[in-house]
């Protein structure tokens, strides 16, 4: 008896989206609301966004980098190509998109509009709060902020030791060797 795997359908390109909020902003500048090349071009993103939704509650597109996560995997195919793009976003702000499920075309020209807009200046109001009053309810956009991780705190600063306070808490040596010796000062050599 022979089994047939289901096919696991192929993921849908970011990077379709990410060019189709940049032409969607770039269209909501240059025309009118309920234009036909806007209104096709809402249709083209729609579509590769519930293509996505089917099989995932969640769209979530990152740009670190330069580099470009599809729901937290790379995603990065030629980052010379679509360079540009990510660079529009991440001059506006915006490195990363998240779309929910029930996102319906209207939030989507809603949010091309804002992004034309958000060139405009600073704004009293978050994102968050913009988005939502032009009734968007599904996307997100936000600003990743860089976490050095680089550093590392000393071991015995963070243990109090077996017994549960810090006069148990293991020590560095030299200190070790200082409070032993009663000494505060000096090399610290054993003889």
């Amino acid at each position: 008896m022979t089994t047939t795997a289901a096919a696991t359908p192929a993921p849908v390109d970011p990077y379709q989206v990410l060019k189709g909020f940049a032409s969607l902003r770039k269209l909501a500048g240059a025309y009118p609301a309920g234009h036909p090349m806007i209104e096709q071009k809402v249709r083209e993103v729609d579509e590769a966004v519930q293509e996505h939704l089917r099989t995932n509650p969640v769209f979530r597109i990152e740009m670190i980098h330069g580099n470009v996560f599809l729901d937290g995997v790379s995603f990065s195919r030629d980052p010379q190509a679509n360079n540009q793009i990510i660079l529009e976003l991440a001059n506006l702000g915006v490195d990363s998109i998240h779309i929910h499920e029930g996102v319906v075309p209207d939030e989507l020209r809603a949010v091309a509009e804002f992004l034309w807009q958000l060139k405009e200046g600073p704004h009293t109001e978050s994102i968050a709060e913009q988005l939502i009053a032009r009734n968007v309810r599904h996307i997100s956009l936000g600003t990743l902020v860089p976490l050095d991780t680089r550093w590392r705190a000393q071991p015995y600063l963070l243990s109090f030791g077996e017994r549960g306070d810090p006069q148990s808490a293991p020590r560095p040596a030299a200190q070790a060797q200082r409070s032993r010796h009663g000494r505060t000062g000096g090399s610290g050599a054993v003889a």
